[in-house]
């Protein structure tokens, strides 16, 4: 179905020219000649093919005015025409070519329209570290945007040439974009039906450029505190179990509550040299579906000797990751939490690779069963069970779930 129309008239100013039918699709499907004294413009008109006239009714013209197409193919009074048919006429080709495949949107400039993708998003988020952004909307849910599409760190459009046209698609605006020859940016009809820039920056959007950088901002802050909460939470364990004071543990990690004493002081004092003379053993902590064994090798390395990492896996990793594991006093174990002796950890963790969002389903296995491993493996004053976000350091960028003392 023919739904629009394109003219572009002789540079010279002469009343021939070319003329362009496209689909439904933004395709263009047949090229003719035409012979038009129409002015340069937008119209509308209805093909009338019991008479085989063209009828423009808007904006109104004059009777009379010359309207012939000859196709190069079929005859056009046997083409289906959409009720009403855009007719666009401009009288200079290279402006013509850089009309090709545009949207009309009336008489507004693009980054005003409501359907912008600026104007749309409510707020923004990055739900996984590292990870693409999360334009929200308003009743229409999230986009997700790759980093790599934003210019968030420099604006190479500043100043620069500002196409106003929506393109059907981004091929078509960068096509125009490389014709005028110059660098700039346009517009298209992208991620959701809305309206987008060739280059999101601070000039194309620059109230969501800033909200992206905010997000990333949030993002990294969010990081070093949980890192530092988590190895907290580690030393503060270890420090509980292996009090350096008569006084016993503290009630509350230190990244939480400011206590007396530090247990990262305990963690250099008692090494495994120094907890061997105590009487006393080291921490075990037990990995499910460690995988290539980075969380498990980073934890032994940070534990100083006082936690010895089991990691559990149905595939092994490789050599190498065994060894360094082993190096730090750790091992690796082929197979599930069946293979390891009940209660004989004294912490817990796996990842959690979704979202716990209460759609009723029910799985058997994999970390479906994580809390019953878990309580088939702690000792009796093992850790209990709490949600808690990831350190920066853990390789993996998924959720996880973390059992950490009570």
């Amino acid at each position: 179905m023919i739904t629009s129309m394109r003219i572009t008239t002789t540079v010279d100013g002469s009343d021939s020219g070319e003329i362009v039918f496209i689909d439904e699709l933004g395709k263009e499907t047949y090229r003719g000649s035409v012979d038009t004294d129409l002015k340069p413009g937008r119209y509308k008109l209805r093909v009338d093919r019991a008479q085989k006239k063209w009828v423009i009714f808007e904006p109104a013209v004059k009777t009379g005015l010359r309207f012939y197409v000859d196709l190069d193919g079929p005859n056009p009074w046997t083409l289906t025409y959409s009720n009403p048919v855009s007719l666009e006429v401009t009288a200079d080709k290279a402006i013509g070519d850089l009309l090709a495949g545009t949207v009309d949107i009336g008489n507004v400039r693009p980054s005003e329209h409501p359907n912008y993708i600026q104007n749309v998003v409510q707020s923004v988020s990055i739900p996984l570290w590292g990870g693409p952004f999360s334009l929200n909307r308003e009743k229409l849910g999230a986009l997700i945007l790759p980093r790599s599409e934003c210019r968030l760190d420099d604006d190479p459009v500043a100043g620069e040439l500002e196409l106003l046209k929506v393109y059907q698609t981004r091929e078509l605006a960068l096509d125009a974009l490389r014709k005028l020859g110059r660098p700039g940016y346009a517009y298209y009809i992208g991620l959701a039906g809305h309206i987008w820039p060739t280059i999101l920056s601070d000039t194309t959007a620059p109230w969501l450029s800033r909200t992206l950088r905010k997000a990333i901002e949030v993002e990294r802050a969010d990081a070093k505190a949980a890192e530092a909460l988590g190895w907290d939470l580690l030393l503060w364990y270890v420090g509980a179990r292996f009090p350096a004071k008569a006084s016993g543990p503290p009630s509350k990690p230190p990244s939480m509550e400011s206590v007396p004493g530090s247990a990262k002081g305990v963690v250099s004092a008692l090494g495994v040299k120094a907890m061997a003379k105590a009487g006393t053993q080291p921490l075990v902590f037990v990995e499910l579906g460690a995988g290539d064994l980075k969380a498990s090798v980073e934890i032994a390395r940070k534990a100083q000797g006082t936690v010895k990492v089991i990691a559990v896996d149905a595939r092994a990793p490789g050599a190498l990751a065994v060894k360094e594991l082993e190096a730090l006093g750790g091992m690796f174990v082929k197979g599930t939490a069946e293979s390891l002796e009940a209660g004989s950890a004294d912490h817990v963790f796996q990842y959690f690779p979704w979202r716990i969002d209460g759609s009723g389903g029910f799985v058997t296995g994999g970390t479906w069963r994580l809390v019953t491993d878990t309580i088939k493996l702690l000792k009796p004053q093992g850790a209990s069970p709490r949600i808690w976000r990831p350190p920066s350091f853990l390789p993996r960028k998924r959720v996880r779930t973390v059992f950490v003392p009570s």
